[in-house]
């Protein structure tokens, strides 16, 4: 989140960098309640990626996906690719 936040405050001026919310089962957000079944999700109305703790292990039991760290990264940055 860190980098994310740092490259694109330096690449679009006004940018505010995203915080990030780890969850299991279920959260409450500025976009209303969201369960587990949604999957990693930015919600604008707080401007926070939202990631459930149980999504990664769900891309490798269901989809044969490696669980590491590029998984995750990628995850993330797509959900920060939703602020911008």
């Amino acid at each position: 989140m860190a980098s994310i936040g740092a490259y694109w405050s330096g690449a679009l001026t006004g940018f505010t960098a995203s915080s990030m919310t780890t969850f299991s089962g279920q959260v409450p957000t500025g976009c209303g309640s969201a369960s587990s079944s949604v999957g990693p999700f930015y919600c604008p109305t707080d401007a926070k990626v939202y990631i459930d703790a149980s999504f990664f292990a769900e891309l490798t039991s269901r989809f044969g996906a490696d669980s590491g760290a590029l998984a995750q990264e990628c995850a993330v940055a797509h959900e920060n690719g939703h602020a911008i």
